[in-house]
């Protein structure tokens, strides 16, 4: 009785953890220091960066992830890391600016999973453009 107690407080421990580091998140910023973000013939609004991590379970199986549809919230065993979800969340961010369209597009994907021997996996997707008009 009491291992099984022991085991569901740290069952609980580990997604309350796994909540903290799970999420989605989008940036921007307008400061240039007078830098240029776009070329001559378009104005630069603002540089925009969005995050999708979660954790997943023998790196296939998601425990839970960034919501793209509601950032800053989770989403429990749903696969939100991927390119599609950050690129989708830059492109609402910036339609909501009024630009016409994005430049400078990166994408970055990473995961890690030797911290736990391979059983716990962390992956991240993000996305970076330039907003302009």
């Amino acid at each position: 009785m009491k291992s099984i107690r022991s085991l569901v407080i740290g069952a609980m421990a580990i997604l309350a953890i796994a909540g903290l580091v799970s999420c989605s998140t989008i940036d921007m910023s307008t400061k240039t220091e007078g830098q240029k973000l776009a070329d001559n013939s378009d104005k630069g609004i603002a540089h925009v960066n969005a995050r999708v991590t979660g954790i997943y379970l023998f790196y296939f199986i998601p425990l839970i992830s960034g919501d793209p549809e509601n950032v800053g919230s989770s989403s429990f065993f749903k696969d939100t890391v991927k390119p599609d979800s950050s690129v989708g969340m830059l492109t609402r961010k910036a339609s909501d600016l009024g630009v016409v369209r994005v430049s400078d597009l990166t994408l970055r994907e990473s995961e890690s999973g030797g911290f736990s021997l391979w059983i716990i996996w962390a992956k991240n997707t993000e996305a970076s453009a330039n907003a302009v008009k």
